[in-house]
């Protein structure tokens, strides 16, 4: 099995309506045949994201609730991303929020591509040499 690291702006940019631009959305075919690999935070990264929404009223709670399972739905493994001082390292060097550095600690540690839309995380993988999906 091949696996790619997922996180939450890749993702959601497939579920939200309008936003998803034409790169972003043909990248969800990576998931025909890699399995994607989250953080233990990334379902809470979601929940946030469709609870803001629905704080500004841009949907309403069942609209939410509908885009939320479609994303749980998903075919995704959630992994430890591995020992918090290694993500504080990162964090340290990198200059990542510690969400981000668990991402990119994720992907070193399973030599997996990440999948992301977020540049301060695309550069911080170039930097240590982890391929962008």
């Amino acid at each position: 099995m091949t696996y790619l690291i997922l996180d939450a702006s890749m993702a959601l940019e497939w579920f939200v309506p309008g936003s998803g631009s034409d790169a972003a959305l043909a990248k969800r075919s990576l998931l025909d045949d890699h399995l994607a690999v989250v953080t233990p935070i990334w379902p809470w990264e979601i929940i946030n994201f469709w609870a803001w929404r629905i704080r500004k009223r841009i949907v309403t709670t069942d609209e939410a609730v509908v885009r939320l399972h479609d994303m749980l739905a998903l075919p995704f493994a959630v992994a430890d991303p591995g020992p918090p001082a290694a993500c504080l390292a990162l964090c340290a060097r990198l200059g990542l929020t510690a969400y981000d550095a668990g991402y990119l600690q994720l992907a070193v540690a399973i030599n997996a591509p990440l999948a992301t839309l977020d540049k301060a995380l695309i550069g911080a993988a170039e930097a240590v040499g982890v391929e962008i999906a």
